[in-house]
This record gives C-alpha cells, sequence and structure tokens, in this order.
C-alpha cells in the first residue's frame, strides 16, 4: 500500500504545481483538511475543508505568490503518511520578493484518498509530525 500512497501523493504535488487545482481535489476525499503555515503568510496555520478549502487554499495562495512550485527532493513513508521533502519556490504578488526555502508536506492517505495535509516551513518539525526521524 505504501508505494500506492506515495504514487497518490506526487499525482497531488503534480497536480498543484501545474495550476491544476482540480487534479489536486481529484485526490483529496472529501472531508480532507489541509493546515499551512505559507496561505497568506500568517503567524499561525490556516485550515482548510474539504475540497471547497482546497480551491480557497489554491485562491490563497495565488492572491499571496504571483507563481510557487514545489520541487521534491524525497518522499518518505510510514503506514498511512507521507512526507514530501523538497523546495518552495515562488515570488511575492505584492513585494516582487523571490523565496527559495525548505519546504515539508506531511500527508494522511485513507482509502486511496488524502485525508490531511500539513505544510511545514520547518523539516525537522514535519518529519517528528510524521513519525520519522532526520
Amino acid at each position: 500500500m505504501s508505494e500506492e500512497n506515495v504514487r497518490l501523493v506526487a499525482t497531488g504535488v503534480k497536480a498543484m504545481n501545474e495550476g491544476d487545482i482540480d487534479g489536486f481535489i481529484a485526490v483529496g476525499d472529501p472531508e480532507c483538511e489541509l493546515e499551512s503555515y505559507l496561505a497568506g503568510l500568517s503567524e499561525g496555520a490556516v485550515s482548510y475543508h474539504g475540497h471547497e478549502g482546497f480551491r480557497r487554499y489554491a485562491r490563497d495562495m495565488a492572491e499571496t505568490c504571483e507563481y510557487f512550485s514545489v520541487e521534491v527532493d524525497e518522499y518518505r513513508e510510514t503506514g498511512d503518511t507521507v512526507a514530501v521533502l523538497g523546495q518552495l519556490r515562488a515570488r511575492g504578488r505584492t513585494s516582487g520578493i523571490e523565496v527559495e526555502r525548505a519546504l515539508a508536506w506531511v500527508m494522511t492517505v485513507a482509502n486511496v484518498k488524502l485525508t490531511r495535509v500539513r505544510v511545514f516551513t520547518d523539516t525537522r518539525k514535519a518529519l517528528e509530525a510524521a513519525g520519522l526521524s532526520e
């Protein structure tokens, strides 16, 4: 099952990188929760729920960033959890500042759908949340 989980997660990441929000939604459970420290550049995590939440996340990211993409360095899995380790590349819509920084997504899979997505700007914290070590 773990290879299938990694393929599902990779499909979702690819869809987001291509701006294909429908493709991203297709891999998510209708009740999926997405937590991000990126959208809106808020102090705390912003939570999004369900398919409409995925759409709102994409809109929030588009409002904040002129463009953004994730370059995946590694997928790590344990049980029903897949950690995606890589780099975020983005340009601020208002500031025009180019950003490149470590990024990690921790995704939980059940019944061949994403049920929880957490976006971390700290790889160590992401690995701890996934039950993995560096």
